[in-house]
């Protein structure tokens, strides 16, 4: 039983330094991908209407989303590269982990 803990660890281990060796210093790694489900999805700069749009999402542009907050979306256009919050009614998520550059 304990050896094969011990190759189970061994396997880990070396899983998680492949990935570290394969992946550029520069990247991100986002929570979620997706896409926006609506033309015009305003980006803001906080999670709410009160907050100031930096910018617009569209279908096709696709997301990487970071993390979520009370309905909003915190993710990067990955087409204009803008950064911020949209309602998560207008989000679409696809797959559990991507890369994002």
């Amino acid at each position: 039983m304990r050896t094969s803990h011990h190759r189970s660890i061994r396997w880990v281990v070396a899983f998680v330094l492949a990935l570290l060796v394969t992946v550029p210093s520069s990247a991100a790694w986002a929570y979620r991908s997706g896409d926006y489900t609506a033309t015009g999805v305003k980006i803001r700069t906080g999670a709410g209407t009160g907050y100031t749009s930096v910018g617009l999402g569209y279908p096709g542009q696709g997301i990487c989303l970071w993390y979520t907050q009370s309905g909003w979306g915190n993710h990067t256009n990955r087409a204009t590269g803008v950064r911020g919050w949209s309602s998560n009614a207008y989000l679409a998520i696809y797959v559990p982990t991507v890369y994002c550059a």
